[in-house]
């Protein structure tokens, strides 16, 4: 699947995603400060992704958790980049449906802001092999 740029400033943006079942879903977040709109410096930063059957499931029951080093890989720090990758092996096993996700990030100076929230559609495969 290609690669999908996303550029966000540290706002709440609602943005739904679709993957198919079985497939890895691979996308780029670009994140800027709104008001200068500057880069915004991952360095230090923290970032999950998480996603649940309801928004109030706790985080240990998600069956999507992503974060740097494990699906999440900061690309350009001081440009404020980062990508994410839900691996097949991830979306192979959920069932077809919507689910609630976010993306969380704690930056180095403390501040913590969550640059996209919205629903995770998976869709169904045809081919399960």
């Amino acid at each position: 699947m290609a690669n999908e740029p996303r550029d966000k400033t540290l706002a709440e943006e609602v943005e739904n995603l679709k993957v198919i079942r079985g497939d890895d879903k691979i996308f780029t977040v670009n994140i800027s400060n709104k008001e200068n709109k500057t880069s915004t410096d991952l360095t230090g930063a923290v970032i999950v992704m998480t996603a649940k059957k309801r928004r109030e499931d706790l985080d240990v029951d998600a069956v999507i958790s992503l974060s740097v080093g494990n699906g999440i890989t900061i690309t350009d720090a001081a440009g404020g980049q980062f990508q994410v990758k839900i691996p097949a092996a991830d979306t192979n096993v959920l069932e077809v449906r919507n689910y609630f996700y976010d993306i969380q990030i704690d930056l180095a100076s403390g501040d913590r802001q969550t640059p996209l929230l919205g629903m995770l559609d998976v869709r169904g495969d045809i081919t399960r092999t």
